[in-house]
């Protein structure tokens, strides 16, 4: 079956006006601010190739995927605090959430490629729960220390979706639109407190890990 490509060379060959408008369109400049570049060729995107791409794979032409040595560090600053409240509530309540998404994807979605989705993640990744709040609270913790790193709501979603499901970023948006802003709406507001007070710990005391819990956060 063609491709979407050669589809669109197949109409253009037909419809000259369509050619001369992608034309016009490709000379125009991007309209993401502060962009010069040209907009995307044989497209009737208003984005260069650069934005357009950050667009279809994050949600939005804004948000720059975080780099993995970012994520990595504040990844060890997560697990410390996960080990360190290990007896948290919170916590806990989380990673049953967790545990019942993975086990039982149909207890929170009915869309069958979001289920799918989830699935093929366990199957996978053979998930360690504790390591996914790790992954989740990483990303908050980037967006505590620095927020320019994480500007609008489709850039949280998209990083809160790849931190739940790694390495599944071909999947259909509906995965990520359904995936991301649930994590958000049950476990955001826990997580924004937990960054807060992990990166507080840190600045506190070499060691953040010698301290307990006492369900403050």
């Amino acid at each position: 079956m063609p491709g979407r490509a050669s589809q669109l060379r197949r109409r253009l060959r037909a419809r000259p006006h369509d050619q001369r408008r992608l034309q016009e369109n490709h000379l125009e400049p991007c309209e993401f601010p502060g962009c010069d570049e040209r907009r995307e060729v044989n497209s009737f995107s208003k984005l260069c190739r650069l934005h357009k791409t950050r667009h279809q794979l994050t949600g939005s032409a804004w948000h720059k995927p975080l780099p993995q040595s970012a994520l990595k560090s504040a990844r060890s600053l997560a697990r410390d605090f996960v080990e360190a409240h290990s007896d948290h509530k919170g916590l806990q309540a989380a990673l049953r959430l967790l545990g019942i998404m993975f086990v039982s994807p149909r207890s929170y979605f009915q869309d069958v490629r979001v289920i799918v989705a989830v699935e093929t993640a366990r199957n996978k990744h053979a998930h360690d729960l504790q390591h996914v709040l790790e992954r989740l609270l990483a990303v908050y913790v980037i967006r505590h220390l620095k927020p320019a790193a994480i500007t609008d709501d489709d850039g949280l979603t998209f990083e809160v979706y790849r931190a739940t499901l790694p390495g599944q970023n071909r999947n259909p948006v509906k995965v990520r639109e359904a995936v991301g802003p649930f994590i958000i709406e049950a476990l955001g507001l826990l997580l924004t407190r937990a960054a807060r007070r992990a990166c507080h710990e840190q600045q506190q005391q070499p060691n953040p890990s010698t301290r307990r819990s006492r369900n403050v956060f």
